[in-house]
């Protein structure tokens, strides 16, 4: 097993006292003197901060360094033992020669200077100055020994670069005394732009002098020369439309500026033009007939598309109701995608009533006629796979109470033409001239008559969101989800509109 230095020292001492005990007890017998060896430290003790030597019999013992942190300190023991130990320097101190002594602290840059980027280091510390903002560095520096630190502002014409405050470059964005160039001269946030004189005749010019301060002086400009926003421009003023012409879009130019005839409004437009050598603008409406495009009035121009309607073919328009319906003689039901039933007459008995169906195609054709009596239900009614059920009929009011997946339709043939009007300001109502058989719902309705619910009703009038129906001579105003009463029963009304007028209506029993 491998001993620790301390070890063997403290063995060794121990032996050696062991030594000298056994020889004073001989000296206590017939030595001269007849006293023990005492043990001596030039240090005093455990004194970490002094290199001393300890002395015991003919053994001399001197403090000494484990490495540069750590310190072997011998000592004596109630007067006789030789000791040691390994102990810390602690923090700031190094051991050297066998004492620990404190760490010198250097600064690069000297101290507290804000100018200069530095360093200040201790030991194994070091910390290194930084910008604690724009104008301001966090300076390190020593004192007694150790590191300290402090903000210090950078001053008027400073900034903190890279953890040192230096001074602003004054910098011109036109390279200099350009009285032809518009510039701006900065140091940090002081700014100054080159400027027209009240007469135009020459420009303030801002400028970067050789010690790096801004400087202004006032340059005149040529005899064809004029200022403009801060630089001498050539005094020729040219429009590429000739002047306050807003039929066509122009652009007026002096020197390095130009200004484009633009768009005021729909109806106007902002003209800009040539006058007193300089670019002049005004705004002029474009009249009657004409509107605003791309910085040039122009004519009005409405662009007309005919949409022809067939004569030939059959339209349908369903009225939704509950899943009973009760439909009289000569009324239609919806009863498929693609199919549509008609009542032809209730027959039979009282009690033993027969309805009589035609079923037709969305073309109008005659599919099949069938009966169904009263009280029965199919799922194939006429062999064409159609689920119907008549749940009441009347042979006195011809009237079959029907259910399934139905709903009240009309069926309606339209013909004519639909003319829509469409471009650049055009502001022409479109226009219908329809020939409609029948009721119809698209696009006009006005003056129809609705043949609905048991009864034939008069549509009197239709606007954007209102339809207005006479019902038992009175005229009814209906809007989007409104309750209404018919033949004493409660029907809702969801209506549903385009710009062409009415093109959905739905009634469901309330």
């Amino acid at each position: 097993m491998k001993m620790t230095s301390s070890r063997i020292l403290a063995v060794f001492g121990f032996a050696m006292l062991l030594l000298f005990a056994g020889c004073a007890q001989q000296g206590g017998a017939g030595t001269q003197g007849g006293t023990a060896a005492a043990c001596t430290d030039s240090d005093g003790g455990r004194d970490t901060y002094s290199a001393g030597t300890v002395s015991l019999g003919g053994v001399n013992r001197s403090d000494s360094c484990v490495d540069a942190y750590t310190i072997r300190e011998y000592y004596c023991e109630d007067g006789a033992i030789l000791g040691a130990s390994e102990l810390s320097c602690g923090t700031g101190y190094i051991c050297t020669d066998g004492a620990c002594t404190a760490v010198p602290c250097t600064d690069s840059d000297g101290g507290e200077v804000g100018e200069t980027r530095g360093t200040a280091a201790a030991g194994a510390t070091s910390n290194e100055d930084t910008c604690a903002g724009e104008a301001s560095v966090t300076e390190y520096y020593c004192s007694e020994g150790a590191i300290l630190s402090s903000t210090i502002s950078c001053g008027e014409g400073k900034h903190c670069v890279e953890g040192a405050c230096i001074a602003y470059t004054c910098t011109d964005s036109d390279g200099g005394q350009e009285a032809g160039e518009a510039g701006t001269a900065s140091i940090g946030d002081n700014r100054k732009t080159d400027t027209c004189s009240s007469d135009r005749r020459s420009v303030t010019e801002y400028y970067c002098d050789e010690s790096g301060s801004i400087r202004n002086a006032s340059i005149a400009c040529g005899s064809e020369e004029v200022c403009r926003e801060g630089a001498c421009v050539a005094a020729t003023c040219t429009d590429s439309d000739g002047g306050q012409t807003k039929g066509t879009a122009g652009t007026t130019t002096l020197g390095a500026i130009s200004r484009s005839d633009s768009c005021h409004s729909d109806t106007s437009v902002t003209e800009y033009y040539c006058g007193g050598g300089d670019i002049l603008y005004t705004t002029i409406s474009c009249g009657s007939g004409y509107v605003c495009d791309e910085g040039a009035c122009v004519e009005i121009n409405c662009i007309d598309d005919d949409e022809s309607l067939d004569g030939d073919d059959l339209n349908w328009f369903q009225f939704k109701t509950a899943s009973s319906l009760t439909i009289y003689v000569g009324e239609n039901a919806m009863v498929d995608d693609d199919y549509y039933v008609r009542l032809d007459d209730v027959g039979g008995t009282e009690g033993a009533e027969t309805a009589t169906f035609t079923i037709y195609d969305r073309d109008g054709d005659d599919v099949d006629t069938c009966d169904l009596d009263n009280g029965d239900e199919t799922n194939d009614l006429c062999g064409e796979g159609i689920s119907l059920e008549v749940s009441d009929a009347s042979i006195d009011d011809e009237y079959a109470r029907i259910r399934g997946d139905v709903a009240y339709l009309q069926v309606y043939t339209q013909d004519g033409t639909i003319t829509t009007y469409t471009g650049l300001g055009c502001t022409k109502g479109d226009e219908y001239d329809i020939d409609v058989e029948t009721s119809e719902f698209y696009p006009k309705l006005v003056a129809s008559t609705v043949k609905m619910l048991g009864g034939s009703y008069k549509v009197t009038a239709i606007s954007n969101e209102t339809v207005t129906i006479e019902i038992d001579g009175d005229d009814e105003v209906i809007e989007d989800g409104d309750e209404v009463e018919i033949n004493d029963q409660d029907y809702t009304f969801s209506l549903e509109f385009s710009d062409y007028g009415l093109v959905g209506w739905i009634i469901e029993q309330s």
